[in-house]
């Protein structure tokens, strides 16, 4: 059977838990985030009833992640934004 992991030194790191792993202060890429976005705005289309005081749960959802969003903008810690990432992706789900 052909292996397609070519060097699986680079995967080590799964090994260990997420807060031991080393803090990179690289950017995300930002088309990664404006995809999650971008999936959060059309899973917010779904949402067409409104709560008890007559507001659509679209726009209250859209509020809360676009907020989300713009605290995510100015963060450096890569670990925080990557467990911002599967936070949201598992919402999606």
């Amino acid at each position: 059977m052909k292996t397609i992991i070519k060097n699986k030194s680079n995967l080590s790191f799964l090994k260990s838990s997420v807060e031991q792993l080393d803090r990179s202060h690289k950017p995300i890429p930002n088309q990664e985030v404006l995809r999650l976005y971008r999936e959060v705005w059309q899973m917010t289309r779904r949402f067409t009833w409104a709560n008890e005081d007559g507001e659509p749960w679209q726009q209250i959802l859209r509020k809360t992640a676009r907020a989300e969003f713009q605290e995510l903008r100015s963060e450096v810690d890569s670990v925080k934004v990557g467990k911002f990432l599967i936070t949201w992706r598992d919402s999606l789900r």
